[in-house]
């Protein structure tokens, strides 16, 4: 906006109007860290972080204390099925890693199909 409240085009793009936001106080220079992979540490890097530091800091934590979760046993109570009928499907995961899974979904396909369960 000028001075006089008129909307002044800032930017074109493929012949549309581009005009800044700010939803909730957040700058566009406030997206500016990067996770650093060697010293887990979050930086400032104005040429390739994207984003806040408290994203950063949720997000950069060393792996070897994650929870690592496998599936250990997948079954199914009958083999094949017809048309409509239904199966029992269980599965069974594995915590292999250092620190506890929290609740999650399981998603699998079936012949193309996405299915989840708790």
């Amino acid at each position: 906006m000028d001075s006089s409240n008129n909307l002044v085009e800032t930017t074109k793009a493929n012949n549309v109007v581009v005009v800044p936001l700010n939803c909730g106080g957040v700058d566009q220079k406030d997206y500016k860290y990067i996770c650093n992979p060697t010293t887990l540490k979050c930086e400032i890097n104005n040429k390739e972080g994207k984003m806040l530091l408290s994203e950063c800091e949720k997000s950069c934590v060393d792996t070897k204390d994650l929870p690592d979760l496998m599936i250990e046993k997948f079954t199914a109570d009958k083999p094949t099925l017809k048309p409509n009928e239904v199966a029992k499907i269980t599965i069974v995961e594995k915590n292999i890693g250092k620190s506890k899974a929290d609740y999650h979904e399981v998603s699998f396909e079936i012949n193309g199909e996405e299915n989840k369960a708790d």
